[in-house]
């Protein structure tokens, strides 16, 4: 067993973790990216402020959308989130994990390979 587990709220929350793949990981419900977050590659710095920065900005979007009713509409957010992302430099990310799965879709633990591990 890993050196973490043997504290208690680590035990706990790997525990909880593992409990949430068993009941969540499965081909009838598929993840929507290309693997769970935790197997995601590190951005670079640069690369990762970009994200972090937009990342609540455009949640706050979406929320915006689901308890505005006819006012803000999802159509609305969506091109707010696409102009958001453009002008905060988000093609710059998408460009970097596009060159990584191209450079690591063979090695990397992806989707397909998570659903081999139940």
């Amino acid at each position: 067993m890993h050196e973490a587990l043997d504290n208690k709220a680590e035990k706990e929350y790997y525990d909880l973790l593992k409990m949430a793949n068993e009941a969540y990981l499965t081909p009838e419900r598929p993840i929507a990216d290309i693997t769970n977050p935790e197997h995601m590659p590190t951005l670079p710095q640069d690369l990762q402020l970009i994200s972090t920065n937009t990342d609540r900005v455009i949640n706050d979007l979406w929320i915006k959308a689901i308890v505005s009713g006819p006012s803000y509409t999802p159509e609305q957010a969506m091109a707010e989130a696409k102009s958001t992302w453009d002008q905060a430099g988000g093609k710059q990310v998408d460009d970097w994990y596009a060159k990584w799965y191209v450079e690591n879709k063979d090695t990397a633990l992806l989707k397909d390979k998570l659903y081999q591990f139940k």
